[in-house]
């Protein structure tokens, strides 16, 4: 193979690479923004249930917490990428 197709081969690939990289990052945030969503979906529905007297305080300050260490998780995660 000449220098010129290896050339032009690598440049495909590393095409290719970005590509990868760019779907899999953006896969990563739709999976993120499903997840929050449904943690903030869960969290209202529990606030609900506090105020109806459903649940006990202690149930709700531990699902609270759940959702505050979720939610920072989260925020740490997307500040890298």
């Amino acid at each position: 193979m000449t220098l010129a197709k290896e050339v032009k081969q690598e440049r495909k690939n590393s095409e290719n690479h970005v590509i990868l990289v760019s779907q899999v990052l953006r896969y990563q945030r739709t999976i993120q923004d499903l997840f929050v969503d449904k943690i903030n979906e869960i969290f209202h529905k529990i606030v609900t249930k506090l105020t109806e007297q459903k649940i006990s305080e202690e149930s709700f300050q531990t699902f609270e917490e759940f959702y505050k260490n979720a939610k920072e998780s989260i925020d740490r995660r997307t500040s890298y990428t």
